[in-house]
This record gives structure tokens, C-alpha cells and sequence, in this order.
């Protein structure tokens, strides 16, 4: 909470919605509080008919201003919906063009060694290294599960 000494009463606090300690905030903060999320229904920006395109990333839609809006993400993983979410929000707030926003996101890039999928030698290696962590580790679990299987065979199998 301390992020919070330095803001302006006036400011804007973009909180996740799913994190039940987030949304315990909720009419607490002296605060604009916008909460974001995918599973709290309560929240202001909520993701939702979620789909997993493997490699191809995600796609999810989004009510905004009443206006139902599809978004394509072109990495996987929840976590990135999160972040997506997150980018929606502070468009919204600079006024940007709904259109703009997705465009930005539909062009997004993860870095070097942040969720990169690459073949070597008939095997599909995910390369997360980059500074991991166990949250990261984590969604790198998830999107592994998440992934298509039928190239693997059962390790028990000689």
C-alpha cells in the first residue's frame, strides 16, 4: 500500500478485481478506483467468453460504455488478459479510440526470453527465463497445459 503515499487524491488506482485483498479496497481508498478482472463479476473492466488459441494467443470480450467489444491478444496465457486489461483501462482513461487500444494490443510483442515458443529439433521449447519468478513460472505452467499435446508422447512409452 505504500504505492499509494505518493499519489494525488485525485489520482486513479487500476486494482485487479480477482485479488480478494484488491477488492477489499473497494469504497475504502480516498481514490478513483477502477477494478479490472476475469472471474469477479463486480469489477469494472471484466474479460469474459475467454478462448485459448494455443500459439495463436487469446482472444475475450469486453463490455465498454454499453458497447460489447471483441479483443485479440497475439500471446498466451490469463495472465496476459490481466495485463491486457490493465492497458484497456489506461487508454480509457487518456481517451483514446477503443479502436486504437485494440490495435496496440493486437500488435503486442513479448520480449526476449518473456513466454517465447520456439521448435528445436521436433521438440517445442517455451523460454520464460527472463528474471522468473513462481508467478511466472506459474503461467508458464498453465500455457504448457494449455498447449496442444498431440506431437507429445507418454514419458512412460520406451
Amino acid at each position: 500500500m505504500e504505492v499509494f503515499e505518493g499519489l494525488d487524491k485525485e489520482g486513479l488506482v487500476i486494482l485487479n478485481g480477482d485479488d480478494p485483498l484488491l477488492f477489499g479496497l473497494k469504497d475504502i481508498l480516498p481514490f478513483r478506483t477502477l477494478y479490472f478482472g476475469i472471474h469477479n463479476k463486480d469489477s469494472n473492466l471484466l474479460a469474459h467468453d475467454i478462448v485459448f488459441d494455443g500459439e495463436a494467443g487469446s482472444r475475450f470480450e469486453i463490455l465498454i460504455n454499453g458497447k460489447k467489444y471483441g479483443m485479440h491478444l497475439p500471446v498466451m496465457g490469463e495472465h496476459n488478459i490481466y495485463n491486457a486489461l490493465v492497458a484497456i483501462a489506461i487508454g480509457l482513461e487518456y481517451d483514446m479510440e477503443i479502436v486504437k487500444i485494440m490495435e496496440g494490443l493486437m500488435s503486442f510483442e513479448s520480449g526476449n526470453m518473456r513466454l517465447n515458443i520456439f521448435e528445436s529439433n521436433g521438440i517445442k521449447v517455451i523460454n520464460d527465463c527472463y528474471n522468473a519468478s513462481p508467478a511466472s513460472m506459474n503461467a508458464a505452467l498453465k500455457i504448457l497445459k494449455d498447449m496442444d499435446h498431440t506431437y507429445r508422447k507418454n514419458s512412460n512409452s520406451r
